[in-house]
């Protein structure tokens, strides 16, 4: 993890960072398997990742785990983003696989 701190006069800003390489053995996941979803535009491409964009990892990570296709789950964020007026469901959303098999989507 890597603490950011603005600079100038005003009191510093710590921001939560995890570099790539970190962020994939905490996840473990493999580079590979970050390109793939960096092509599909699941996640962005970034050499750190923030705390809320290691949250979305983490959800994709969970979704992968419970057997879901990357197709399906590029699909239903699309479907999802498109409902939410362009913010992204893996961030901006809670994304949650129902007990039918469906990925769902809850604002707050």
């Amino acid at each position: 993890m890597v603490d950011v701190a603005s600079t100038g006069t005003q009191p510093a800003a710590v921001r939560w960072a995890v570099p790539r390489d970190k962020a994939r053995k905490l996840l473990g996941v493999h580079e590979m398997q970050l390109r793939s979803w960096e092509r599909q535009r699941l996640i962005p491409v970034t050499e750190v990742y923030s705390f809320t964009e290691m949250s979305a990892l983490r959800t994709l990570v969970e979704l992968r785990k419970r057997g879901l296709r990357p197709e399906r789950i590029r699909l239903s964020l699309t479907a999802a983003r498109e409902k939410l007026s362009g913010a992204d469901p893996l961030t901006q959303a809670r994304v949650f696989l129902h007990a039918s098999g469906r990925i769902g989507v809850k604002t707050e």
